[in-house]
Order: structure tokens, then sequence, then C-alpha cells
């Protein structure tokens, strides 16, 4: 396999690789975004990418202190979960109680792509596509929805 200083580079690469990518789009209103760091202007919603030796995903999760607030969130997410899945794709998985890396309780809607490995150089132009494919989706949704869910944090 590979040392730790291969697989830090690996990652590196493949991360930049994605922002250059990425690059070339601007979002809906036209203006240049990190893409890697998704500007969502509310502390509770997080755009998250991982790939891995099997597969890359795409997820949006919603974490907070107040179980009320999260709630409140998802429940907003289930109304529009039409919308959400006519913009990314209805084969989203849908989690009301799961945990992230921290053990701590979030919910998540996540995208997979079986199959690929990010170590393959071969696979990643795989997962760009996915990923590209994914975040311009969710700006799409983000910028036409991100009023009535910052409404929801008043």
């Amino acid at each position: 396999m590979f040392s730790k200083e291969e697989r830090k580079k690996i990652h590196e690469e493949f991360w930049q690789g994605l922002k250059k990518r990425m690059n070339k789009h601007t979002n809906v209103n036209g203006k240049r975004v990190n893409w890697l760091r998704y500007p969502i202007r509310m502390k509770e919603m997080y755009v998250r990418m991982a790939a891995d030796n099997h597969s890359a995903t795409f997820s949006i999760e919603f974490q907070s202190t107040d179980n009320g607030i999260l709630a409140l969130l998802w429940e907003q997410m289930i109304e529009l979960k039409n919308v959400l899945e006519l913009e990314m794709g209805n084969d989203g998985e849908w989690m009301d109680e799961t945990y992230n890396l921290a053990g701590q309780p979030i919910c998540a809607i996540r995208w997979h792509l079986n199959e690929v490995n990010m170590y393959r150089l071969s696979d990643a132009p795989t997962i760009y596509a996915f990923y590209e494919a994914k975040l311009l989706a969710f700006d799409r949704f983000y910028e036409e929805y991100k009023e009535v869910l910052l409404a929801l944090m008043k």
C-alpha cells in the first residue's frame, strides 16, 4: 500500500484536481465559489465530500446541539424532498438519525458512487464528474431555497 506521506500527497492532488475542475464554474448567480467549502450561511448545514478506495460520497448534513432545530431543519428538508431529488437525483439516502465521525447525532442525505478508488488515477475523472454534477445541482437547489432554510434559524 501507500505510506502515510504518499497517501497525504495523493489526497492533496486529488482534491486540488477537483478544485481545478470546479474553478471553471460560477454559481447560479454568476459568482465565483470555493466549491470544496461550499458557502452555506447557516452553521447547522454542511456539504461534505469523501472518497476512499471503494467509493465516493456527496452528502448534505445537518447538525445542531439543539434537537428542536435539528428536527425543524429535517422536517423542512422532507418537505423539499421532491424538489431536491428532482435536482440532485432520487438515489439519495435519507438518514434522519445517524452520527458523524465525532459520534454526534446528525441528519444526512447522501449520494454514493460505488466501485471507484480515489487512489486509482483512472477513476479520478469519474469521481470528479460525480462531484461536479452534485455540487452544481446542490447550488441550484440551495440558491432557490436558502431563504426558506435561513428563515428557520431566525
